[in-house]
């Protein structure tokens, strides 16, 4: 299960990501990169894709 994620880190799923600092949600893809966000953040899954 995704914990939290660094900036610069692999996405283990698929889903939409959370700031934990504040800041819009983001749509990140299985294996893409977790963009940058504000100094000491990390990006949580609040909303995993549904894959039939």
């Amino acid at each position: 299960m995704a914990g939290s994620l660094k900036p610069g880190n692999i996405a283990p799923k698929s889903g939409i990501y959370t700031p934990s600092k504040g800041g819009a949600q983001v749509a990140i893809s299985k294996g893409d990169r977790v963009p940058p966000t504000k100094p000491g953040g990390t990006f949580k899954l609040t909303t995993p894709t549904h894959k039939k």
